[in-house]
């Protein structure tokens, strides 16, 4: 029987092009490493040059290589998946069972894989809350592609007894790179370190715990995009005096936020309260454009910012939700 051969260690020019993945003269010279050398990713990469389906098959014959024996169980979670040769550079990952071992098993597959390693975007949409989940996404500074990881969405679904998971953001933020972050669901965020890189950053839903933790006094120094989800935060379907409180607090300054351009809130239907509070604040001459959605309503783009009044005036772009039938 045929020995299988090895994938050969190509980890300093890995290195290189996580740096910059954006850079295709530094893919090229890897590719022409692996090529040179005889790896079996080399068959990948020659098979990507006649086509889509080509690369497919030759890549499934190498899934055994890349993520091990349960390969096709765990690559069953995958979404919409984008390859370069034999490397994964964006993924959605959703787990398809409740047995968090069984799924902790299958993602720190994922995560170990050399296929991984160079990858720039990960959705993770873990099924269950356990704590092995928290312990794995707080394992993703040690893996191999922590260099390269630009974009990380996490995606929580409902806790079966509605109290929020405890999450920590610090190990998040020694990814060096991480550039976008989205958390969606549950999840009652602590901070401890600064998020300092981040150029974008989406929280939905938003609570108490988590704004709390969230507080702009650490700095976001780079980030242009900010979207909130205040959910949590509402009272009797309105927005609350704490809600417009704590955006003033935590959104709302222009010394934490430098270059934020970019503002999506969503919440209950009335705002007024809002607006007012925006209007007064030192962030809006920043802006370029404005998102205020709500629950209730649908979305109408395309408001005249001068409508909300003069401090509005210099928006780029607004969108608000239509409260009330358009006058002709």
């Amino acid at each position: 029987m045929a020995k299988r051969k090895l994938l050969v260690d190509a980890s300093e020019l890995e290195a290189i092009v996580a740096e910059d993945p954006a850079d295709a003269s530094r893919w090229s010279v890897l590719e022409d490493f692996l090529l040179e050398r005889g790896d079996p990713r080399a068959a990948i990469i020659e098979a990507e040059l006649r086509g889509r389906a080509q690369a497919e098959a030759a890549r499934g014959k190498l899934m055994g290589v890349l993520f091990g024996k349960a390969h096709v169980t765990t690559t069953n979670r995958f979404v919409a998946p984008k390859w370069r040769g034999g490397y994964l550079r964006r993924v959605e990952y959703f787990e398809r069972s409740m047995d968090d071992v069984l799924e902790a098993r299958h993602f720190e597959a994922m995560m170990a894989s050399p296929a991984t390693r160079l990858l720039e975007e990960l959705r993770y949409a873990p099924a269950s809350h356990g704590k092995s989940v928290v312990r794995l996404i707080a394992s993703l500074p040690e893996r191999g592609f922590a260099t390269a990881l630009r974009d990380l969405t996490l995606v929580m679904g409902e806790a079966d007894d509605l109290r929020p998971v405890r999450f920590d953001l610090g190990p998040i933020a020694r990814l060096p790179r991480l550039a976008r972050l989205a958390i969606h669901g549950p999840l009652a965020l602590t901070y401890q370190a600064p998020l300092a890189r981040l150029r974008a950053l989406t929280l939905a839903p938003l609570d108490a715990i988590s704004i709390d933790a969230m507080l702009p006094a650490r700095g976001y120094p780079e980030l242009a995009e900010l979207d909130l989800d205040t959910y949590g935060l509402q009272t009797g379907g309105e927005w609350s005096a704490t809600t417009i409180r704590t955006l003033e607090a935590c959104v709302l300054s222009a010394r934490a936020t430098p270059k934020l351009a970019i503002l999506r809130l969503t919440g209950p239907g009335r705002r007024g309260p809002l607006i007012a509070a925006l209007a007064d604040s030192p962030i809006l001459p920043q802006l370029r454009e404005l998102h205020l959605h709500s629950y209730r309503n649908e979305v109408k783009a395309g408001i005249d910012p001068a409508r909300l009044g003069k401090a509005f005036a210099h928006l780029e772009r607004v969108v608000l939700p239509r409260t009330a039938p358009e006058r002709r």
